[in-house]
C-alpha cells in the first residue's frame, strides 16, 4: 500500500488539540469532520512538491508561516492562505485531465503509475474543502504528513 498524506476541514478552535495530541481514533473523533477529510498519495504530493513551495502555510500557530509543504509535519492552511493553494490544485488538475486513464510520473529517477480517475478525485476534493475554508472565517485546512 502506498503511504498517504491526510488533509482535513476542522474549526480553527481545533487546532490546539492536533498540534499536541497523536493521531489516535480520540484525536480522530475531536478533529475531523464527517465527510471533510481525504487521503492523497504521498508519491503524487512529493511529485507536486516544487510548486507547494510558492503557498504559504503555517505551522503551530497563525503567525507562523512558511513557504511550501512539511511533508513530515502538521501544516495549516487558514481562510486568508487558502487561495493560492486552490489556484495551484486547480492548475494541477488541468493538466492531469489531459492524461492517459493510466500515467507514469518520474521523481528523482523514480517512476510511479497513477490511475487518472483517483488523481483527479482526490485533487477534486482539495479543491472542494478549499471552498468551504475560503466561505468559513472559523474554518482551515490542516495537512498531517507522515
Amino acid at each position: 500500500m502506498s503511504e498517504i498524506q491526510l488533509f482535513f476541514i476542522t474549526d480553527i478552535t481545533n487546532l490546539v488539540f492536533a498540534y499536541e495530541h497523536p493521531l489516535n481514533e480520540e484525536w480522530e473523533n475531536k478533529l475531523l469532520i464527517k465527510n471533510h477529510y481525504t487521503y492523497i498519495n504521498d508519491k503524487l504530493l512529493r511529485y507536486l512538491a516544487d510548486s507547494l513551495e510558492w503557498v504559504n502555510f503555517s505551522v503551530d500557530e497563525k503567525d507562523v508561516v512558511y513557504q511550501g509543504l512539511d511533508f513530515e509535519g502538521v501544516n495549516t492552511l487558514y481562510p486568508n492562505q487558502i487561495t493560492s493553494f486552490k489556484k495551484l490544485i486547480l492548475a494541477w488538475i488541468a493538466l492531469f485531465e489531459n492524461a492517459n486513464q493510466t500515467f507514469d510520473l518520474n521523481r528523482f529517477n523514480q517512476p510511479q503509475t497513477f490511475d487518472k480517475s483517483t488523481v483527479l478525485t482526490q485533487l477534486y476534493q482539495l479543491v472542494e474543502f478549499c471552498q468551504i475554508v475560503e466561505n468559513n472565517p472559523n474554518k482551515c485546512l490542516v495537512h498531517i504528513g507522515l
